[in-house]
């Protein structure tokens, strides 16, 4: 490409010529970067039943009785946020082969009723300048009532309620999965039950890890909207209770739930991304036009 330049011919230095059809895409991802939210910092702290280790942490291997374990004296990290939280089973199945149920809810205040099986137990979650100390309760109570239902329906969030397989079938087989199912649905045993409290995996909040020849850890994530209702009760005097309704005997070595804070990094207010947009189109505009040209004499 030449230019004319007083007269004379001057070709421009390789490179210095910005092609049209790569302006406008360079320009576009520089906005689309910019709106991109981010992540400054993530803090994880995981609470268990009895961190003083007396009973261990399997809250009696949920035993056909109803659990309520209160949480106390809850600090997030500062200036941090709640933005998820878990509950882990660790290599838990059923007792059996038989129709079976957990119902888990969420409650805001303690619960005074029932055996204390965890009393005001000391520990600490998470470790260096955002560990949180915390005490522990677990209370519980023979459950009275007779057939499927949740023992503290009405007194708080729900969370879910889930049937597990028994030992050695898997969670991972499709087949195993199914003939659960078959069974929840069964009638001869009584009323069914649906089908998809044995969903694991994709469009559930249920996920499971095999951590050993038949052993597997469940884990279930909260939604908006139980996260929502976890950051009032945590507002709302530092505790928050986690009850548990087993429908029947569940083993397991181990509970613990998670909670994982977080500060956001500040993204730009939307008004601010399009004056920002506006400008750079301009300029790629305006430099598209401008050419090296003088008037011939």
């Amino acid at each position: 490409m030449h230019e004319s330049f007083g007269g004379n011919s001057v070709t421009p230095a390789a490179g210095g010529e910005f092609k049209r059809g790569r302006v406008w895409p360079v320009a576009f991802a520089l906005v689309a970067l910019l709106a991109i939210p981010g992540q400054a910092s993530a803090t994880v702290l995981t609470y268990v039943p009895n961190p003083a280790g007396t009973t261990g942490n399997d809250l009696g291997d949920l035993n056909q009785s109803s659990y309520a374990w209160t949480i106390s004296q809850i600090d997030l990290p500062l200036n941090q946020t709640l933005i998820s939280a878990s509950i882990t089973f660790k290599n838990l199945y059923n007792w059996d082969s038989t129709k079976n149920v957990l119902y888990l809810d969420l409650l805001d205040n303690p619960v005074s009723a029932g055996t204390v099986l965890v009393n005001n137990a000391s520990g600490t979650a998470g470790s260096g300048s955002n560990a949180d100390a915390y005490t522990s309760t677990v209370r519980y109570a023979p459950d009275g009532s007779t057939g499927f239902v949740d023992a503290f329906a009405g007194a708080g969030t729900v969370l879910t309620a889930h049937s597990f397989l028994p030992d050695p079938k898997s969670p991972t087989s499709s087949a195993d999965i199914l003939w659960l199912k078959g069974v929840l649905t069964s009638t001869s045993t009584g009323a069914a039950l649906p089908a998809a409290y044995a969903d694991v995996g994709v469009g559930t909040q249920w996920s499971v890890v095999q951590k050993g020849t038949g052993m597997y850890d469940y884990t279930y994530t909260f939604t908006d909207s139980q996260l929502q209702a976890l950051r009032a009760y945590i507002a709302n005097g530092r505790n928050i209770t986690l009850a548990l309704d087993p429908d029947l005997v569940f083993y397991n070595d181990g509970v613990s739930f998670s909670i994982t804070t977080g500060t956001a990094v500040a993204n730009p207010e939307p008004a601010s991304l399009i004056l920002l947009g506006t400008g750079l189109l301009l300029g790629v505009s305006q430099y598209r036009r401008r050419r090296i040209k003088m008037p011939s004499k």
